[in-house]
Formats: structure tokens, sequence, C-alpha cells
């Protein structure tokens, strides 16, 4: 836990390897295709329930966030085997967060063959974070295997603080050549 919180404090991202067993990661995605089916076919029939369904994304093209219901059990089998006892995530989650943080979202993101790549962005704000602490971690479990080829996630090192922010707002993507690019390729069952 303590080289993952310094990482995380320092980095702004970490890679847990393995942190959900490929059976798991499997049964979710399983769930997560059938989801996306039924959410694409209410949305197609009732365009005002989309965003019951799907969150924001900044590319649509074949990409989605898909809303994910915690009581589905799929979902919560995964979630008790990444928080299970002193896990390392949930260590590090509680030591960043504090022992009252909250799950703000639940959601996946799904790209299909020939989405595009989403323009740079920031996640989430850093407002109201007057100091280094993070305020809000969001983490990706890969459900299949990612390679460079499918277009994966990239995080800048070191952008998580509000000083990056401020940064980001006032010069935009060029402060990013401050810092390194990693590319998120990643094993199933990684966060």
């Amino acid at each position: 836990v303590v080289m993952a919180l310094a990482t995380m404090q320092t980095e702004g991202a970490l890679v847990l390897a393995g942190a959900v067993n490929p059976e798991l990661a499997d049964a979710l995605k399983v769930h997560v295709d059938a989801e996306l089916n039924t959410s694409l076919r209410m949305s197609r029939r009732d365009p005002t329930e989309e965003h019951a369904h799907f969150g924001d994304v900044l590319s649509r093209h074949c990409r989605y966030d898909l809303k994910l219901r915690i009581e589905a059990e799929p979902v919560r089998a995964t979630l008790r085997q990444l928080f299970a006892g002193l896990s390392v995530l949930s260590g590090t989650l509680q030591a960043l967060l504090g022992s009252d943080a909250e799950l703000d979202e639940l959601a996946c993101m799904v790209s299909e063959p020939g989405a595009r790549r989403q323009p740079v962005h920031p996640d989430t704000p850093a407002e109201g974070a007057e100091h280094d602490n993070m305020v809000v971690c969001t983490g990706f479990v890969a459900l299949q295997d990612i390679s460079v080829a499918m277009g994966p996630t990239v995080v800048w090192r070191g952008t998580h603080t509000p000083a990056a922010h401020t940064a980001w707002e006032a010069e935009g993507a060029s402060q990013l050549e401050r810092s390194e690019a990693c590319v998120a390729t990643l094993t199933k069952g990684d966060i």
C-alpha cells in the first residue's frame, strides 16, 4: 500500500496487475455487452431515456459510457474482489480519499472498432481542491487485454494536481509537453 500510495501521489496514476481474476472479468464483460445492447435498444425506442443509460463522452462515434447498476451480480462480485479485506486498492484509496469516500459513478467505457480517439482532456476538474490531496479517483478495470492497436487510454504523469489543472486551463494540451505520456496497455483484470 505504501508504494502504491506514493505512486498515486506523485504520478497520479497506478496499474495494479491482476486486480480482478480473468474469469470474473469475462463474466463482467458478458454482462456489459448484454447491458449495452439493451440500453442501446431502449434509447433508440425512446431518446429521452438515453441519459438514464449513458454518460457523456467527447467522441461519441462507436464509444459509450455505459452506466452500470450496482445491484447486478457481476458488478457486485467485481467490487467485492477489488475491495476485499485489506487489498492494495482499498488501502490506497482510503489513504488518498479518506475512510468516508463515496462511490460517485459506476460505468463502463466501451469503445467499439472504428471509434475515433477522444481529444485530450482531464477526466475530472480539480475545482475546490485548494491543496494537493486528491478528491476524486478514476479507475478502469480491463475486461479484455488492451493493445496499442485498440487505441488505449493515455495518461500523463503528474497532471492530477490542482497546479496541473490550472496550467491546463491556461495552456491547454501544450502543457502536456512537460509530462510523460503513459499508454494504458493492460492485461485482462488489471486496474
